[in-house]
């Protein structure tokens, strides 16, 4: 593969209504990626999460778009590592790798009121 698959991974904290409540875990995420150009031929993206494979997708799947996205479940706020590989019939390409936390905010600081 001749180039690198630009991964981003989007923390779309699902079922947290209130400003600064407590995550409950697994949440999900979504990891996005660039395509690999058509000449690379392309049969299938693996999703990893710590080294577990989560999905394997094929690029036809992703829409016809120059993205893919699949879901993700986090199982706690440590910090984790998604990869995605591309593999066609003369390999694998090395993994394209972000590390994360899906943890809720802080406490606001230094709150006051004010006449003005």
């Amino acid at each position: 593969m001749r180039r690198a698959i630009g991964l981003a991974i989007l923390l779309v904290i699902l079922g947290t209504a209130l400003v600064g409540a407590a995550l409950t875990y697994p949440v999900t995420a979504y990891v996005a990626w660039d395509q690999n150009p058509s000449t690379d031929q392309v049969t299938s993206y693996t999703l990893s999460l710590d080294g577990a494979t989560v999905s394997v997708t094929d690029p036809l799947s992703c829409g016809g778009t120059t993205s893919c996205k699949q879901p993700l479940s986090v199982p706690n706020s440590s910090p984790h590592t998604a990869c995605v590989t591309a593999t066609n019939l003369w390999g694998t390409s090395s993994p394209s790798c972000v590390t994360f936390i899906a943890a809720a905010p802080g406490q606001s600081r230094n709150l006051k009121v004010t006449a003005q």
